[in-house]
């Protein structure tokens, strides 16, 4: 549960169940179409992605809301014939499945994991070992030792994530050897500067 969007997620669920049943229909529906409305600035695209505009499903708020092309743009991409083609069902259909493979008696955030696991990691990883091999770099993945990752796996959520900290029982274990701007510094990836670039 290393990534941010582990914390936003399960935030937005809990927020996202509370909200469906306190509020009615229609004024939900309401809200998602003001909300939608003002999505320019940052509080617009936060609001985008929240419970207020989106329904409380795995297609929803855990595939599409950190997908790098929304349904909804593809959407606008797409001729008025191909248009009904691109649905939540139809782009999440097998991440859905996977999510829901543990079964109901997992936690929402294991059942997250999994399907990460089983989706995006092994996409991540697959460039991660191509980028380096490219660039004749010999590199290992020491937290990827498969005893380590079914302990990890094993392990109850509250150890995983607390409130908005990620990796909870990394730190801990490793807050006696490492100087703490090194424990609370943001997670930094290798990220292209694809905005830039298109700007």
């Amino acid at each position: 549960g290393g990534y941010g969007k582990y914390p936003r997620m399960m935030w937005n669920w809990s927020a996202g169940r509370v909200w469906s049943q306190v509020v009615p229909q229609k004024v939900r529906q309401l809200v998602a179409h003001l909300v939608g409305r003002t999505s320019t600035g940052s509080l617009g695209r936060y609001g985008s992605r929240s419970f207020l505009a989106m329904d409380c499903t795995p297609e929803a708020m855990v595939f599409d809301n950190f997908a790098a092309i929304r349904v909804s743009d593809q959407q606008s991409m797409l001729t008025p014939e191909l248009r009904p083609l691109a649905t939540l069902a139809r782009a999440y259909s097998g991440s859905a499945a996977l999510f829901n493979r543990p079964g109901a008696q997992c936690t929402l955030l294991d059942r997250i994991l999994y399907a990460d696991v089983k989706t995006y990691l092994v996409e991540l990883l697959m460039k991660q070992d191509q980028m380096s091999m490219a660039a004749s770099i010999e590199s290992r993945v020491p937290f990827l030792d498969h005893k380590l990752v079914e302990f990890a796996a094993s392990l109850p959520p509250r150890l995983k994530l607390r409130g908005f900290t990620t990796k909870w029982i990394l730190r801990e274990a490793v807050r006696p050897i490492l100087p703490a701007e090194i424990l609370s510094r943001p997670k930094m990836g290798f990220p292209v500067p694809f905005g830039i670039w298109m700007r």
